[in-house]
Formats: C-alpha cells, structure tokens, sequence
C-alpha cells in the first residue's frame, strides 16, 4: 500500500470518529439525568461491623424505590447509635458513606440508581451535645426538637424529620461541632408545601353565609338573592379604606439537598427570625455540564486538527508523485 493510500485511509478513519464523536456527546451530557419511565431502584444499608439493627440483620434494603422519590435512612442509623449507647460501646455512629468511598454522604436523599451505603462510625472522644429543631417560618415548633452526641470537631450530615404538609429549607443541614453546646444547633425551617393542581374532575366546596328569603325569587335582607341550582348569590362588597388585599401564595423554593450551615454568613436564627436561603442545587449540575462541554469541545478540535494533519500530509504526497 502506499503512502497516499494509507493518508486516505487515515483521513477516512478521523472523519468516522468525529461523526461518532458528534452522536455520542448527547448520550454523554445525560448519562446523569434522572431515570424514569417506571423504573425502580433498590438502596442498601450496611451495618458494618460495631453494630447490629434491632432485627439482628446488618444489612437493610430499600426496595422498589422510583427514581426522583426521597429516602431517608435516619431511622435505621439511629437505631445503631441507641444499640451502641445501651452497650456503652466506645464507638458512635458518624455518618453514611458510599460503598468504596470516603466521605460522608446526605442521610436523606433523591433516588438516582442502585446504591450500597455503609455506616461510618468513629470512636468517642470529647463528645458534646448537638440540639435539632424543626419550626416553621415564624419560628414556632412544628416537632419536638432532639439531641444526638459528636465529638468536637466532627461534622456530621444530619438528616430533616418528615412533617406532613411541610418541606423543610434542606433535606440535609451540616456543621462543624463546637465545644459550646449552644453553637450546636441545626435548625430545620418548614414551609408549607405546595397543593397540587387540581385536575379534571376535581371541584372545591365554598360556604356562602346568607340571610335565606322566606319565598323564591324575593330578594333576601342585604340584597342575596337565592342562584339557579341552589346557592345563594349577593352583591360583591365595595373595598373601603384600608381594605387588604390578600397576595397569592408565593411558590415555595425546592429543598436543597445540603445546606451548610458553616458557610452562612449571618448567624444562627431564633425564634422569629429564621430566612429563607436560595436554592443553590442546580450549581453543581451547571458546573458539571459546563466541564464535559469543554471536553467535548477539545476532543473534537484535536480530532480536526489531526485529520487536516493526514489530509495535507496526503496532498502533499500526491503533489510530489505527479
């Protein structure tokens, strides 16, 4: 073979690759993206080997979960924690990490795929006492607030309490422990979750207090008079001064998945004065697409700019054969 047609060959062999190139970057950008479509998957919970759940297993499984639905594995892993207290074992339960990884991981999460978590437990040290509330937007308890035991310095991941007809600011609130207990709290702030839309069929129920006529069609005190079908209708009372007009519910914003309490720069809020921090769950999905989006674009430019290479080279080779 030569030279000129082992150019062509390669030249042919590059175009193929940027057109596969081309096609599998869409599949490469959502390989992420949350399944759907009736899949379920399946989570995990090992015990490890400092304790055993209440049953005498070590491992719990979380079967059937849809993709996109939440899971929290707070009530498994304090039941560890209440076994290792009752022993006055030396180890306390840390946290949950990924099987294989290090870091500690959300206790309560968004199902994506199949997952195996493992119990991290750390050994007691100057352990100090940690307070978690749950209150709403003005600050009044929506639950009875709980203590669980760290050691200064840890920073564990602690997991939101479901209240039904409420969404907490984050599932999940993080902090550095302190050795003054009162520095130690992690407080959930409630909002009242969003009503879903009505759909076809659906129909709302209003009461209407009326002065009823003592005979059909007769204009009843105030000016009612008795509507087709049954309900009483009456003239629309005029706004006067200083008449309210009641705003629409604001949509509430979606929960972060952690929120870290060390990066606030306000303190703590009391009773009364708790905010409603942004919703930053989105910037790491942006950040990631970004990176593959730039590595895509590299790939494909040294892609073009060998397959020019072997073009010239080959144009060249021809130019000297003639």
């Amino acid at each position: 073979m030569n030279k000129t047609a082992q150019n062509k060959r390669l030249g042919s062999l590059l175009a193929a690759l940027l057109l596969l190139c081309a096609f599998a970057l869409p599949a490469f950008a959502e390989d992420d993206a949350p399944q759907d479509g009736g899949y379920t998957y399946t989570i995990t919970l090992s015990a490890g080997a400092h304790a055993a759940f209440e049953d005498g297993s070590d491992v719990c499984v979380y079967p059937g979960r849809p993709a996109g639905g939440q899971v929290s594995l707070e009530a498994k892993v304090n039941e560890l924690n209440e076994a290792l207290e009752r022993q006055n074992s030396k180890y306390y339960v840390l946290g949950v990490r990924l099987s294989g990884h290090e870091e500690l991981m959300p206790q309560a999460f968004g199902v994506q795929r199949d997952e195996i978590y493992v119990v991290a437990y750390g050994i007691r040290g100057a352990m100090v006492d940690c307070t978690i509330r749950y209150v709403d937007a003005a600050g009044n308890p929506l639950a009875a607030s709980r203590i669980l035991r760290a050691n200064v310095g840890d920073k564990p991941i602690v997991p939101y309490a479901y209240i039904e007809g409420y969404e907490p600011q984050a599932y999940n609130l993080t902090k550095t422990i302190s050795e003054n207990p009162e520095e130690n709290v992690f407080t959930f702030v409630y909002t009242p979750a969003a009503a879903p839309a009505a759909g076809p069929g659906d129909t709302e129920t209003v009461y209407v207090t009326v002065d009823v006529p003592a005979e059909p069609g007769v204009a009843a005190p105030g000016g009612a008079v008795p509507a087709p079908g049954g309900a009483a209708a009456g003239p629309e009372a005029p706004a006067g001064p200083g008449a309210e007009e009641l705003p629409e519910n604001p949509t509430p914003l979606a929960p972060q998945e952690v929120l870290d309490l060390d990066e606030q720069q306000t303190p703590s809020a009391g009773p009364g004065d708790v905010g409603n921090p942004a919703d930053l769950s989105g910037e790491g999905a942006a950040h990631l697409w970004m990176v593959r989006a730039g590595l895509a674009a590299a790939i494909l430019l040294v892609l073009l700019a060998a397959w020019l290479l072997f073009r010239r080279r080959g144009q060249k080779a021809k130019t000297q054969q003639d």
